[in-house]
């Protein structure tokens, strides 16, 4: 099967995209986004993660496919291990947000990073983070296969390899079977 490539990375004050394909009825996708943005960036975003109440939270991570998350926790830590890095710990705010995206790219039909720094303003508001990166993707059906594409990507790679301490990547399954990813990874 052949496997597309979305690359979106974050600018100072804009996004660009180069795809060759970005819609999820075609074969799976990922894409890329990173840029360490200050505590200044934040003052006028309102916390998605501050508005959430403990039930609409766990409605959120009732959606996501816990196993998967694990598996991909545990691949994405047993390749970090081969090149020396630290592991990452698992964040439930980060999966929180990775929902909430999931959600917005099924609704739209579509693998984005729309809205990214809304999820960096978010998830800093709660903890102290200075550093964020992200990778979508959508169509793989196993940790395994997704991780590995990601790692075939260089700018996938290098998040993945990215001097983070926490991370968070929730699998969410539309209504045709598909499975939307969103991994977030941040520096405390």
């Amino acid at each position: 099967m052949k496997k597309l490539l979305v690359l979106i990375i974050i600018t100072l004050t804009t996004f660009s995209c180069e795809s060759d394909d970005s819609n999820p009825s075609s074969n799976p996708v990922v894409g890329a986004s990173g840029r360490v943005i200050s505590s200044e960036d934040c003052n006028a975003v309102d916390s998605m993660l501050l508005s959430l109440s403990e039930e609409q939270k766990q409605t959120l991570l009732s959606k996501n496919n816990r196993e998967l998350t694990e598996l991909i926790l545990v691949e994405v830590n047993n390749y970090r291990e081969t090149k020396n890095l630290s592991s990452l710990q698992a964040n439930e705010n980060l999966l929180l947000l990775g929902v909430l995206h999931n959600e917005y790219q099924i609704e739209n039909n579509t693998i984005s990073h729309d809205q990214a720094m809304d999820r960096f303003c978010s998830i800093s508001q709660v903890n102290n983070v200075f550093a964020f990166a992200e990778n979508t993707a959508f169509g793989y059906d196993t940790a395994k296969e997704v991780v590995e594409a990601l790692l075939l990507s260089p700018n996938h790679k290098k998040n993945i390899e990215g001097d983070f301490d926490i991370t968070a990547t929730s699998a969410v399954i539309n209504e045709k079977g598909t499975i939307f990813y969103t991994q977030i990874f941040a520096k405390l």
